[in-house]
């Protein structure tokens, strides 16, 4: 029964549009409904976070519970299937990179050089 409750609610949660993310404190309003609605229930099973130490020193949320994992195993479904693009993808077709008029020459030569690569890597 938890597993369809957490299948209905993400299905709710992105009805509108599928490639919407739900943040950690949504899935907190989301777990404290369900215990609010079945006393029973342990909010953590539905949702809960810890902090983990990156590389660069800084500290990031890992979601854990079982409407994390429904939200996050359907989007890598989705990606897999095409319905989504690829993280890499949507990261890299929304970037921009100015361009002033100093590098105007170097991006002509850039059109048309490939030689000495150690000039084209350097530009």
């Amino acid at each position: 029964m938890r597993d369809k409750l957490v299948k209905v609610i993400i299905e709710n949660e992105v009805a509108n549009d599928v490639d919407e993310r739900i943040s950690t404190e949504r899935f907190g309003m989301l777990s404290n409904e369900i215990v609010s609605i079945f006393p029973t229930e342990i909010k953590e099973t539905y949702f809960s976070f810890s902090f983990k130490r990156k590389k660069d020193g800084t500290w990031a949320k890992i979601g854990s519970g079982k409407l994390y994992r429904k939200f996050y195993n359907n989007r890598r479904d989705m990606r897999h299937s095409g319905l989504l693009p690829s993280k890499l993808c949507s990261s890299q077709s929304n970037q921009t990179i100015p361009i002033g008029d100093a590098d105007d020459n170097e991006l002509a030569w850039l059109k048309n050089a490939v030689e000495p690569w150690t000039d084209v890597v350097r530009l």
